[in-house]
């Protein structure tokens, strides 16, 4: 009777091992939240099929398909309070960076550029009229010193009837135009810099625009969204920013000139 009992717990702990076993050694698991450092959702298996849907700051927004056991007696649609309802169709938004017009206009323009895909539309107008308005400042500082660089060399000038001899003797306010004149394209290349960097902390996506300025993102989840694109060298260099609003499965073919969104990129900077 005793060898009885001990082959029978030897068995129950046989099963119970091989029921409660890991899936995979070496599998490890995902942790979902419910937003990027929010609170536990579920866990499933790392090597489960995830879609992404967005990215933003190192974190992704991700779907996962599967199944899950119905319960006994249940209704049908029972479970709907507990079962989130499939997303909406995700959608490609594509377009062409059209350069400027007129005798101005370089046919390169809005070609093998980096397109962004913002989100976050409110935080992300707060951030940029907030840097916009330092920018300026700064900016306007650097103007007014250049003005008076100016002016005072110009005084020199006018002092001597010798335009050379004053010329030669004000070398030293001529070079210190130059400077803050340099100091002024220095801020405002600084300053399109930073615009960048506010742009691309929002971006879900990225892409680089093909010959033409033809650009397209695929899977798309509804909301909405401004398409963030510049040029970053040249006096002035030229910007594109477009707006759109996704809201089910399908193509929306932006146009630079009807979708232009009223946020200057570079805050009229020049």
């Amino acid at each position: 009777m005793k060898r009885l009992v001990i082959v029978s717990l030897v068995i129950v702990s046989a099963w119970s091992l091989w029921c409660f076993r890991p899936l995979r050694a070496g599998v490890a698991e995902i942790v979902l939240l419910d937003g990027p450092r929010g609170s536990w959702l579920a866990t499933c298996r790392a090597d489960a099929a995830t879609t992404v849907l967005e990215e933003r700051e190192g974190w992704r927004k991700v779907r996962v398909e599967g199944w899950v056991m119905g319960h006994a007696g249940e209704p049908a649609g029972g479970s709907a309070a507990r079962v989130a309802s499939p997303p909406a169709g995700l959608a490609v938004v594509r377009g062409v960076l059209q350069p400027a017009s007129g005798p101005a206009a370089r046919p390169t323009a809005g070609a093998g550029l980096v397109v962004l895909l913002v989100s976050g539309l409110e935080a992300l107008d707060r951030e940029h009229a907030r840097a916009g308005e330092e920018c300026r400042a700064t900016v306007e500082e650097a103007r007014r010193r250049v003005e008076e660089a100016s002016a005072e060399y110009n005084r020199a000038l006018a002092s001597s009837d010798n335009f050379r001899e004053a010329a030669t003797r004000n070398d030293r306010l001529k070079k210190q135009v130059e400077e803050t004149e340099r100091q002024r394209q220095e801020r405002i290349a600084a300053c399109r810099d930073k615009a960048l960097e506010i742009f691309y902390r929002h971006a879900s996506q990225k892409t680089i625009s093909e010959t033409g300025g033809r650009f397209e993102f695929s899977d798309v989840a509804p909301g909405r969204y401004r398409v963030v694109a510049a040029e970053r060298t040249g006096d002035d260099p030229q910007s594109w920013v477009l707006e759109c609003e996704v809201v089910g499965a399908g193509t929306i073919t932006l146009d630079s000139a009807t979708d232009r969104s009223p946020l200057a990129a570079f805050w009229g900077l020049r």
